[in-house]
C-alpha cells in the first residue's frame, strides 16, 4: 500500500503548490510586486535549525492598545518584522522596502467548528523592513492586513485546504514530503510571492494536564522549502506566546542570535 502512495504523492503535491501559490500569484491586488530577495529565498539544504523565545501574551495586548485597530496577531508580524529588519542589517543584507510573508488563516464557518479537518486560506502580508520605528512598523501592518483580509476569501479557500476530503489519512502523514516534490516551482514562483510563513495558532489560556502532570509550553515546527527557506510558527498558552523559527543552516546559521 505505502510503495503506490509513496509514487502517487509527488504529483499530487506538485499539484496542491501550484494551486496555492498560483492562486496567490494571479490575484494582483495581493501581490503587487516581487518580494525584494533575501537569503531565505534560495535553495534550501537538508539541515534544520530551530529556535523559539516566549513572551507575556499580556505585554503583546498592551502594545495593541498603542494603535487602534490593531490585534494581537497584528503586533506578532510587527515582532517579525522588527526581528528580520535587524537580523539582515546585522548581515548587511538590509532591504529599503517591504518583505512579503505568506500567513495562513482560519476561514471555517462558525457553524462547522466541530467538525474534522481544517479550513484554510491566506493571505501575504508585507512586512515593513524599511520603517526603524516600531510602531510606524505596526501602523503599517494595520493598514495592510485590513485590507488583505477582505481578500483572502477571494485567493480559494476550499482548493487550498481541507485536503482531507481529498486525500486518505496515510497519505496525509508523508505530507511533509509536499514540500520536495514542489521542486523547481516553488523555487521560481514561491520566492516571488514572500520569503517567509508567519503562522498563529491560539492556544487555550488555561493549563492543561495529563495525569496530573502540567503542560508547561507548546510550540511549532514548519516546512520550509526552496525560494521560502524560514518559517514562524507562534502558539499562545496559558498567559505566554511563543514564536518558534524553522530555517536552514545554510540561511540561518545563528538562531539564537535571531
Amino acid at each position: 500500500i505505502m510503495q503506490p502512495l509513496a509514487k502517487a504523492l509527488p504529483p499530487f503535491g506538485s499539484w496542491l503548490g501550484q494551486v496555492a501559490l498560483t492562486k496567490l500569484l494571479k490575484n494582483n491586488q495581493v501581490v503587487a510586486v516581487p518580494a525584494p530577495t533575501t537569503r531565505f529565498q534560495q535553495d534550501v539544504s537538508h539541515h534544520r535549525v530551530w529556535d523559539m523565545v516566549r513572551f507575556s501574551l499580556n505585554d503583546f495586548k498592551k502594545i495593541r492598545v498603542a494603535v487602534p485597530g490593531s490585534t494581537v496577531n497584528d503586533v506578532v508580524l510587527a515582532t517579525v518584522a522588527g526581528a528580520l529588519k535587524s537580523y539582515l542589517e546585522d548581515k548587511g543584507e538590509g532591504v529599503d522596502r517591504s518583505l512579503p510573508a505568506i500567513c495562513p488563516i482560519n476561514v471555517r464557518p462558525e457553524n462547522e467548528f466541530e467538525t474534522a479537518g481544517n479550513r484554510i486560506s491566506v493571505f501575504i502580508a508585507q512586512l515593513p523592513l524599511h520603517l526603524d520605528d516600531p510602531l510606524d512598523r505596526l501602523k503599517a501592518i494595520v493598514r495592510d492586513t485590513a485590507s488583505a483580509k477582505e481578500l483572502s476569501n477571494a485567493i480559494g479557500a476550499k482548493e487550498l485546504a481541507d485536503i482531507n476530503k481529498i486525500t486518505p489519512p496515510v497519505t496525509l502523514a508523508l505530507v511533509s514530503q509536499l514540500a520536495s516534490s514542489f521542486g523547481s516551482f516553488a523555487k521560481n514562483q514561491a520566492k516571488k510571492a514572500a520569503a517567509t510563513v508567519v503562522t498563529n495558532v491560539p492556544g487555550p489560556q488555561q493549563p492543561l494536564y495529563l495525569l496530573g502532570a502540567r503542560l508547561v509550553n507548546f510550540s511549532g515546527v514548519g516546512p520550509i522549502l526552496n525560494g521560502m527557506g524560514l518559517f514562524h510558527a507562534i502558539a499562545s498558552y496559558d498567559g505566554k506566546i511563543g514564536i518558534s523559527i524553522t530555517s536552514c543552516r545554510d540561511m540561518m546559521a545563528d538562531p539564537h542570535f535571531y
